[in-house]
């Protein structure tokens, strides 16, 4: 869980492996800390933490504008999902708050969607994790070997501006349907 340096042409970054067991509590005080016009971007197959959906929630009350692709979990590996957990989530999320909170759906008729990223920009900071692991109970409080590599930086870098490309490519379906 220690980190190590990074130079960047836009500065110094840290790195840190965060394992399962400890990306809930790392996820949900780097969403505390957001503040007003600060943007979080998420890309995730599953979410169905409660306490991360509290603290999108709170986040999203206090004027963090969060953007959310999700999987419509129709289906995984040939079982019938019936949008679970996704779609009621995502109606808590988007009823449930100031309207801070908007999500998308990747298409399914093309493949599930992998993507699992989540980038936060502050006034003073930028963050990335990246990683195998959903937004769920069972990869985030170390019931499963999942991990995620978190990239923090004083601003935008370079990682973290490809990433919000792409996940803005995704959301608008710029080039394809996504």
């Amino acid at each position: 869980y220690g980190g190590s340096e990074i130079d960047d042409a836009s500065g110094t970054l840290r790195a840190t492996m965060v394992d399962s067991g400890r990306l809930r509590p790392k996820l949900i005080t780097l969403i505390g800390e957001m503040k007003q016009n600060d943007h979080l971007y998420i890309a995730s197959r599953f979410i169905s933490d409660r306490a991360i959906i509290r603290a999108l929630k709170d986040a999203a009350n206090h004027n963090v504008i969060v953007q959310i692709i999700l999987d419509p979990n129709d289906s995984v590996s040939g079982k019938k999902l019936y949008g679970m957990p996704n779609r009621p989530v995502a109606k808590e999320l988007t009823e449930g708050t100031s309207g801070g909170i908007t999500v998308r759906w990747c298409d399914p008729r093309l493949l599930p969607c992998e993507a699992r990223m989540i980038l936060g920009k502050t006034a003073s900071s930028t963050y990335m994790l990246v990683g195998s692991a959903d937004l769920t109970r069972r990869d985030t409080a170390g019931f499963n070997l999942e991990s995620v590599i978190l990239v923090e930086g004083v601003r935008d870098f370079t990682a973290s501006k490809d990433a919000e490309v792409y996940f803005n490519r995704l959301w608008a379906n710029d080039g394809g349907d996504y």
